[in-house]
């Protein structure tokens, strides 16, 4: 996942999520 690389360590799991779930909106999952 070097595309969250970017991503502050600091996220909530529920902000990760969050933003994981846009990317997969924007793009096919690369799993």
């Amino acid at each position: 996942m070097q595309q969250l690389s970017f991503l502050p360590g600091e996220m909530t799991p529920g902000e990760r999520s969050l933003i994981l779930r846009a990317l997969k909106t924007l793009g096919p999952p690369s799993s």
